[in-house]
């Protein structure tokens, strides 16, 4: 992501949990700061305003409950700042109502509503919400929901 983002990008920070996908941002410089830390941790810490987007691409699919990382995102942003992400998108109702589950291979899945529900809780304005396709498995394209949210002003 950090490829697509750089050149609009004045800072560009980098987190994941791999010291070894760090170790590959690091050698392609680009970016600014690295973090080697779990996302909703490493935003804990950081302080509120900061960002004008929080991009989160093939991220979210290991995380079921949104809640708490959707409002640590809204206080992160600056007014008017835009949250872009990805997940899986859950092809068939979910077995509980919690419009998330952990499928069989290890990644999450949500629902169109439990993200609806979600961003609205955290007063988000939904600016996008589209289908599309996340990466391919085992040949088959995954199914996404594309979504870019907007902290309100």
């Amino acid at each position: 992501m950090g490829v697509q983002l750089r050149d609009f990008a004045s800072h560009l920070v980098g987190v994941d949990l791999s010291s070894k996908m760090l170790r590959r941002a690091e050698e392609r410089k680009i970016y600014d700061r690295l973090v080697e830390a779990d996302l909703s941790t490493m935003m804990a810490s950081e302080p509120d305003s900061r960002y004008e987007l929080v991009a989160a691409a093939d991220v979210l699919v290991y995380i079921g409950k949104l809640d708490v990382l959707f409002s640590r995102v809204y206080r992160l942003l600056r007014p008017a700042g835009l949250f872009a992400f990805s997940v899986e998108a859950m092809s068939s109702p979910p077995a509980s109502s919690a419009g998330f589950q952990l499928h069989a291979k290890g990644r999450y899945v949500h629902s169109r509503e439990y993200l609806t529900g979600i961003a609205t809780k955290t007063n988000f304005e939904i600016l996008d919400m589209r289908d599309g396709y996340c990466r391919e498995n085992e040949g088959v394209a995954v199914a996404s929901y594309d979504c870019v949210l907007r902290r309100a002003s």
